[in-house]
């Protein structure tokens, strides 16, 4: 994040990369408690209309006052003050100044003010907001994440037609389309659990403390969702290497324990984050595996098999093989 203010129609804008990074953290388990419901009982707070925009209400003097503190602004910088303008207030604080964004609604003109960081008519009030629509989906998609063991293909929709603006709603639903691709297995791999290990051994080359470390996957029967999306190894020496933001590659399985019917589910991880796949590999489709291993089926196609069985489960393993359902 950027520690210098923006001005004009970015006052208020996210950056790309911030955007990202804030949208990561909030679906981290360390701000569940931002789940608890707010109080509106804050007698202490200066409330302002919903119908009335902040830069009516608070003048530039004011503004400054807001950001900087009363007891430290003067005033508007007086040769600042022949050029009004909607990107930044000149703050006179001593012998300097210093700058803050203009807030909505303050005044650039006759009948003029600052609305989305541009100088615009304040005749009719404040615009109403525009909702944002997707535009049409790209008619190809990526290419598979994987040759073998089922990876992901994607295409991305945008919400540009038209976007969100005034404070209108933002597009609904998902951004993504995607399925599975290349579900043949992979030779040498005997679990989903190896495509972690795999990528966790690509670090070995890598010195840490000045000595080399033969990586593997951490996995932690207390992991569930989005946490098994990013890709987390454990050392031969006994450390533990979170590599985050490091994601495991597009199509590694994971799992929400906390969910009924789990093995009936197929989720896999994108972008960082666990998705559920239906058994069709379509994401956001709802068809299950029914109890006799047929995706979507009825339930009546299981038939009983008497004898026994011996097939070893690799170590560490966390998800069961298909051969074991009943």
């Amino acid at each position: 994040m950027s520690s210098t203010k923006s001005i004009g129609a970015n006052n208020f804008k996210w950056s790309s990369c911030s955007s990202k990074h804030l949208a990561e953290f909030l679906k981290s388990p360390d701000t569940d408690c931002l789940l608890d419901m707010p109080s509106l009982d804050h007698p202490d707070v200066d409330l302002i209309p919903i119908d009335q925009l902040a830069g009516a209400q608070y003048g530039r003097v004011e503004q400054c006052k807001k950001v900087f503190g009363a007891d430290l602004v003067i005033g508007i910088c007086p040769f600042e003050r022949a050029h009004v303008t909607c990107g930044q207030v000149p703050c006179r604080i001593g012998s300097y100044c210093h700058y803050t964004p203009v807030v909505e609604g303050t005044p650039c003109g006759t009948n003029m003010w600052c609305y989305d960081g541009f100088c615009r008519s304040s005749i009719g009030g404040v615009p109403k907001p525009v909702d944002g629509n997707w535009g049409e989906w790209p008619v190809n998609y990526t290419q598979c994440s994987r040759t073998c063991g089922s990876g992901v293909m994607s295409r991305r929709r945008r919400c540009n037609r038209p976007g969100p603006r005034f404070g209108g709603k933002a597009c609904e639903g998902t951004m993504y389309s995607m399925k599975t691709c290349n579900t043949e297995p992979c030779p040498g791999i005997n679990s989903p659990d190896d495509f972690r290990h795999r990528e966790c051994a690509l670090t070995n080359t890598i010195i840490l403390k000045a000595r080399y470390h033969e990586w593997s996957a951490y996995l932690d029967g207390t992991l569930y969702g989005n946490e098994l999306c990013a890709l987390k190894c454990k050392s031969n020496r006994g450390n533990i290497l979170n590599r985050d933001p490091k994601k495991v590659s597009d199509g590694t399985r994971c799992w929400d324990k906390r969910e009924p019917d789990e093995l009936r589910r197929t989720r896999r991880c994108f972008n960082g984050e666990c998705r559920e796949f239906g058994c069709d590999g379509v994401f956001g489709s709802d068809k299950l595996l029914d109890g006799c291993g047929v995706c979507d089926g009825t339930w009546r196609t299981c038939r009983l098999v008497q004898g026994t069985l011996l097939q070893i489960i690799p170590k560490r393993s966390k998800c069961i093989p298909s051969s074991f359902l009943s």
